[in-house]
């Protein structure tokens, strides 16, 4: 429950308090806290590398039992890669390999401490031998993709996790991380696809619209693709209620593109800033300009008439649109 789990967060906060300002630290104290990060799903990787290490070392770890035990060398192997302490990650990693031999999530643990050490080649040599047992396993295509994103390869990132898709078609990180690698690498109508997937994954997640939105404005070369993009917008500012500034001003510069008078004709032979105005809702304009208004006059008012200017300016040919 929401009550548990903000009592379990207090407690991670007391105890790392505890652990990091007592001379000598409580063993026990450190298997709570492990395990509290595990069950809240909180990370603090030098903190789990140095005191979880130290837990492993000491007599504390006898009574443990076997299920627990293998679980903190794992949680302390993961945070030992993240945070560089390959001498450490690489003991555990081999007590867990002892343990279970020929174990998939001990094999991906064996990649990651090779990344760690900076053996890219050799990690991707283990996630390719483990994928040929286990070709659609989650866990060794996301690495796949980690690793080439940690070589700075954006083609292969890219290969490798529409590689990763076409098994987990459903995994919204997924298409979310696909989208912000087409959009470094320029690929804007291949990242609006990707996003269009998201929507229909968490179609009520006002930022999914608000990225889309921008996406298709991005390269929209008619009105039609302009009218798409100023409807997500729309949605997006609907979703979040008009409480965030920057779908306010994605929303209004869609409005002053959809209007300009060097707007182009559309692929349907309308004209631009005249059809665009048949399409536009001048009180949504009108109420994001309002609201922009509110939003800095009260979080910052030396910008509020910098803002407002800025709105003039954007919203100058079409004065319907502007708040009285």
């Amino acid at each position: 429950s929401a009550m548990a789990t903000s009592l379990s967060l207090t407690e991670v906060a007391a105890l790392k308090a505890e652990i990091s300002s007592a001379k000598k630290t409580s063993m026990n104290s450190v298997r709570r806290l492990l395990t509290l990060m595990r069950e809240t799903q909180r990370k603090d990787a030098q903190l789990v590398s140095t005191h979880g290490d130290a837990f492993l070392k000491s007599s504390a770890i006898k009574p443990v039992p076997d299920e627990e035990r293998f679980l903190i060398y794992e949680q302390v192997a993961i945070a030992a890669c993240e945070c560089g302490d390959v001498e450490v990650a690489d003991r555990c990693v081999s007590r867990l390999e002892s343990r279970f031999p020929g174990s998939i999530r001990a094999g991906r643990l064996r990649g990651m401490v090779e990344e760690a050490s900076g053996d890219i080649d050799g990690a991707r040599a283990t996630y390719a031998k483990l994928l040929q047992e286990h070709p659609s396993s989650q866990m060794v295509l996301k690495r796949m993709v980690a690793i080439e994103r940690t070589a700075g390869d954006l083609q292969s990132a890219i290969k490798a996790l529409n590689h990763f898709l076409n098994h987990y078609m459903a995994d919204a990180d997924g298409w979310a991380e696909l989208a912000d690698l087409y959009l470094e690498a320029g690929m804007h109508k291949q990242a609006a696809f990707c996003l269009e997937e998201l929507i229909l994954i968490q179609p009520h997640t006002f930022c999914h619209h608000l990225r889309l939105g921008e996406t298709l404005l991005s390269y929209a070369t008619n009105l039609e693709e302009k009218i798409v993009a100023y409807k997500h917008l729309c949605t997006a500012c609907e979703l979040c209620a008009g409480a965030h500034p920057r779908v306010l001003w994605s929303l209004l510069a869609c409005v002053s593109s959809m209007a300009s008078k060097k707007a182009g004709a559309s692929s349907s032979g309308r004209g631009g800033a005249t059809a665009a105005m048949e399409e536009i809702d001048v009180n949504v304009a009108r109420l994001a300009s309002k609201q922009l208004k509110k939003l800095y006059a009260k979080a910052d008012p030396d910008l509020a008439a910098t803002a407002q200017a800025a709105v003039l300016d954007m919203l100058g040919d079409i004065p319907d649109c502007l708040d009285d």
